[in-house]
């Protein structure tokens, strides 16, 4: 999904939320690279976190085939 968010869509930055009582997506968004970025609100009385994950990193040198 990242490769294709950039190469074909161009994205340089996902972004995400999940409630904060969702451990369960919380700790994926976590393993696969998203940082969390602040709070959200996900509708009344649910709190979320917000999360970004930067696609200029290893996707781009992959691509311009460079390793570093």
């Amino acid at each position: 999904m990242c490769r294709l968010a950039v190469e074909e869509y161009g994205l340089r930055r996902l972004t995400a939320a999940a409630a904060l009582a969702n451990d369960a997506s919380r700790a994926v968004l976590t393993r696969v690279g998203f940082g969390a970025v602040g709070s959200v609100g996900l509708g009344p009385g649910e709190p979320g976190i917000a999360y970004e994950l930067d696609l200029g990193g290893s996707f781009g040198r992959e691509r311009s085939g460079t390793s570093s």
